[in-house]
């Protein structure tokens, strides 16, 4: 409701104190460390500032007066907001305004009363240093629900997180009012195509041009976001991506006299679509084909081996699920009624969560327990898919997969005479492994800063490059031919929505190159990296939130089943065990 100078409050309050700015916010994190279940107020930081500086309380109250006193006088209506709310006052809606300060409530409503708001405009008015709940935490929005069950509730705000994507979750509808830095940022930053303008190698080309026409030249209307559709993802953020890595792997191929591509499911999937796009204009295509393979797949190739639980174990100690969950989600193995009664007269809970490193012992045992049926099960499905690998796999054959350190490809290579060779776009493994290659290395010169901006956010490449369907468990034979048999794990309309729109966003980028290139260029791709990396960390509109809100990804290896993407503003920290199991596996 009211615009606040926060810069220009800590530089006047700075003159009286040297680095405040440093200080202030090292008082308010202290403070909120030692304060638990409840939100500070502003005397809880000036009584942390007074310890740090080592000042006396005379002094911090004068110092704290001092910035109440500049907040106050520099806070100034927000005009659109002002309207909005005189619009509900007319409409005789009930208002609540809410505020996660550490200001207390005495001085916001001075603050509201100087910009021309006063008690006689809204009905109740909850600040979180006051009432200890907050907005970024949910627990406002879940007592207002409770104290106006029949009612409808509408949220407007300016904080993506706080003001649109909690309260969404909680029930609420939400409306975006987006501040001045926002605005700047949607109209400046994210428009700006300097960003994809990088110093460029000999012989290549920027992508710049396609995006740019892409963005300013619909004939529809000027877009003010920079992807205004899912399918503008794909195209900006994967198209110059998927186009260089096909081109280059083809050319490393070719050098290296490769007689069939495999395209890994289930990144493969869309992989292969670009191949076959590109084929007809590439010199000496290749034959290729799909590799219906996965690390539970690959998992049963290693069952002959003494190890073999250990292995399984150490391929990811991070787990946390039920025992049917691990020995399904690992091996695609689904314990009988016969396993469940030889568990339970071993008085092992099958609905208790077990997790590991924690639970290994326990795990070792339940295998040795059901090691024959599950041998029996996985040596038939062994069986099966060294079959299948006979006819599809060729003696100079070349794996394509997104990475990272060639688990499936190794577990292949062991089993079958036909080596197959590695072709990534990322791999953890070193720079001279003769088995496999990638093209971080062989096109950015192994670039470590590139390399942690890509494994940083990984797990956002697979969950949008991945194909529809589940993870692949087993093959079976089918009428002389051979069917995948797929996980039990669904996924919602949105999410397979968005995928299709992504991938077809790709596959455009690439058509529009093949149309507008009589030979096919090289492209500069590492700024899309830098773009997809700007896109995740400062999503600025709603249409940002709306594409990524219903991003999923299974992750049964983990015990995590389905994952929702949004659970958390800073995307990463719900999925810290999945994110280090891809970047390991």
């Amino acid at each position: 409701m009211c615009i606040r100078d926060r810069p220009r409050v800590e530089a006047i309050v700075g003159k009286k104190i040297n680095n405040f700015t440093n200080q202030r916010i090292y008082a308010d994190t202290y403070a909120r460390s030692k304060i638990k279940n409840k939100d500070i107020d502003i005397s809880d930081i000036y009584r942390s500032l007074e310890k740090l500086l080592g000042i006396t309380s005379s002094q911090a109250n004068r110092i704290k007066a001092l910035e109440i006193g500049c907040e106050l006088s520099m806070a100034r209506p927000r005009e659109v907001a002002l309207d909005m709310l005189k619009f509900a006052k007319t409409k005789k809606l009930k208002i609540v305004l809410l505020s996660d300060m550490y200001l207390t409530k005495d001085v916001i409503k001075k603050m509201l009363n100087k910009v021309g708001i006063s008690d006689l405009m809204y009905d109740e008015l909850l600040v979180s240093s006051f009432t200890g709940m907050r907005k970024d935490s949910g627990s406002v929005y879940k007592y207002l629900l409770e104290k106006e069950r029949s009612k409808k509730h509408f949220v407007i705000g300016d904080s993506l997180h706080s003001d649109v994507v909690v309260p969404l979750k909680n029930g609420f509808t939400s409306f975006h009012l987006p501040s001045k830095s926002d605005l700047i940022k949607r109209l400046f930053v994210k428009n700006n195509l300097s960003m994809l303008s990088f110093p460029l190698k000999e012989n290549e080309i920027s992508p710049a041009g396609l995006i740019a026409e892409r963005l300013f030249c619909k004939t529809i209307s000027f877009q003010e976001n920079l992807f205004s559709n899912q399918k503008d993802i794909g195209y900006i953020c994967f198209g110059p991506l998927l186009y260089q890595f096909i081109k280059k792997s083809h050319e490393i191929a070719v050098e290296m006299n490769i007689e069939k591509l495999l395209f890994l499911t289930r990144e493969g999937v869309v992989f292969k679509k670009v191949y076959d796009l590109m084929k007809p204009r590439l010199k000496n295509p290749i034959d290729s084909s799909l590799l219906y393979a996965s690390r539970v797949m690959s998992n049963s190739l290693q069952s002959g081996r003494p190890d073999f639980i250990d292995q399984i174990i150490d391929s990811n100690l991070h787990f946390d699920g039920r025992i049917d969950e691990f020995f399904y989600g690992r091996l695609g193995y689904q314990l009988t009624d016969t396993d469940n009664k030889k568990l339970k007269s071993l008085q092992i809970n099958l609905n208790t969560k077990y997790c590991l490193p924690k639970d290994r012992n326990l795990i070792v045992r339940v295998f040795k327990t059901l090691e024959s049926s599950i041998l029996k099960t996985l040596n038939m499905q062994k069986k099966i898919f060294l079959n299948y690998l006979s006819h599809v796999v060729v003696e100079k054959s070349a794996v394509l997969d997104i990475g990272y350190s060639g688990t499936v490809q190794k577990n292949i290579n062991s089993m079958i005479s036909a080596k197959t060779f590695g072709l990534y776009i990322m791999s953890k493994s070193g720079h001279n492994d003769t088995d496999k290659t990638c093209m971080f290395n062989q096109y950015l010169g192994g670039s470590d800063r590139l390399k942690e901006v890509f494994l940083k956010y990984s797990i956002y490449y697979e969950a949008l490059l991945t194909s529809s369907t589940p993870p692949i468990i087993a093959m079976d034979e089918n009428e002389g031919g051979f069917k995948p048999r797929y996980m039990n794990c669904t996924y919602s309309s949105k999410y397979l929505e968005l995928l299709n729109n992504v991938h077809d966003g790709i596959l455009e980028f690439i058509s529009d190159v093949i149309n507008r290139f009589d030979e096919l260029p090289d492209f500069n791709f590492e700024s899309t990296l830098w773009t997809f990396k700007d896109f995740l960390d400062n999503p600025n509109s709603l249409s940002d939130i709306r594409l990524l809100l219903d991003l999923e990804m299974d992750d049964l290896y983990t015990g995590n089943n389905m994952l929702k993407f949004f659970d958390d503003p800073r995307f990463f920290q719900n999925l810290k065990f999945a994110l280090e199991s891809k970047n390991e596996n």
